[in-house]
């Protein structure tokens, strides 16, 4: 599997955002957009219903893939919006990121794939010259985190990382 990088700047951030939505549509930019704020594991964020927000308390849980163990996150005004525009445009879906493509069977409720977000995120990264797919939306996450002083101990104990230095080789700090 090829190494891809974090989105390091805030213009290439809202760069591909803004190819995203041109090209792509909504969907794969509110994606971005909250990878980008929350963090999570792509197939964690996928799988992401409109059942598991706490709307009036701002925060939702899900239980992680990889420890098993339950979190719980506090919603940004960022993620709140993008979460509450979809309800409205999408009262009926399940998923958060619900398919809706004509092509799939009308009773089949699921949620994008990730490797539909990830073919999506390479063609746009090519675009501007970046190499990213899903894995760059938690990358960069945790680079503006390390960016804005965040402790390098915190942003491994996000990650699950068992030392510092894988922690810094993922969010791209070579040196």
């Amino acid at each position: 599997m090829n190494e891809v990088d974090a989105v390091k700047t805030k213009e290439d951030i809202e760069a591909v955002e803004a190819l995203l939505r041109k090209y792509h549509g909504n969907i794969y930019a509110d994606i971005w957009c909250i990878g980008l704020n929350l963090g999570l594991r792509t197939n964690e964020l996928l799988a992401l219903t409109f059942s598991d927000m706490n709307i009036p308390n701002r925060t939702f849980s899900i239980k992680k893939n990889r420890t098993g163990i339950k979190q719980s996150f506090v919603l940004n005004s960022v993620v709140l919006q993008i979460i509450e525009r979809r309800k409205k445009e999408y009262p009926n879906d399940h998923y958060l990121f619900q398919v809706k493509s004509n092509r799939t069977k009308t009773k089949l409720i699921k949620p994008v794939s990730r490797i539909s977000v990830s073919r999506t995120f390479k063609d746009v990264g090519e675009i501007l010259g970046l190499n990213i797919n899903t894995l760059s939306m938690r990358k960069s996450c945790m680079w503006a985190m390390y960016s804005d002083g965040e402790s390098t101990e915190k942003i491994r104990n996000i990650l699950n990382h068992s030392s510092k230095e894988m922690t810094l080789h993922y969010i791209g700090i070579t040196k």
